[in-house]
């Protein structure tokens, strides 16, 4: 009915073989190409931007716009999201959240890192500014954002 959104996922080579008895069912809204199933499917798990990968999906979306069907797909940047919406898909699903988070994280470290350490800079001895450098990237590589602020460091 109107209300409801039928997607189904095509995630491996079986699902593309059966693509055109796929897209002959009514009902179906979007077909949502998972990439990384579809790597391991093809023998190269988690290589979705070789070759073999970009012309499956290119295979996939290709054959659901022909049908007049909608096409999504997993992103991990928005580089790739380009790349697939200017190939005609209309559904993208960027990255996960806890990618989203850590990078999110990242970005908040590195900022401070660079406010924090200038001021550090201009008023503490180099030694103590090497310690907290050492410390900083211990945090930023455990992939944890811990700020510390202590003059006493």
């Amino acid at each position: 009915n109107e209300e409801t959104l039928l997607a189904v996922q095509i995630e491996g080579t079986k699902g593309i073989n059966n693509l055109p008895d796929i897209l002959s069912v009514d009902g179906i809204d979007i077909i949502y190409i998972g990439p990384y199933d579809l790597s391991q499917s093809l023998g190269i798990p988690g290589k979705v931007h070789d070759q073999r990968v970009v012309a499956k999906v290119e295979e996939i979306v290709a054959q659901t716009k022909e049908k007049g069907r909608f096409v999504g797909i997993y992103v991990d940047d928005i580089e790739t999201a380009q790349r697939y919406i200017a190939l005609g898909v209309q559904f993208i699903t960027l990255s996960v959240d806890v990618t989203i988070f850590a990078q999110a994280c990242d970005a908040s470290v590195d900022k401070f890192e660079k406010i924090y350490l200038d001021e550090f800079d201009s008023k503490n001895a180099p030694y103590q500014l090497n310690k907290y450098k050492k410390d900083l990237l211990y945090f930023k590589n455990q992939k944890k954002l811990w700020i510390i602020i202590n003059e006493n460091c």
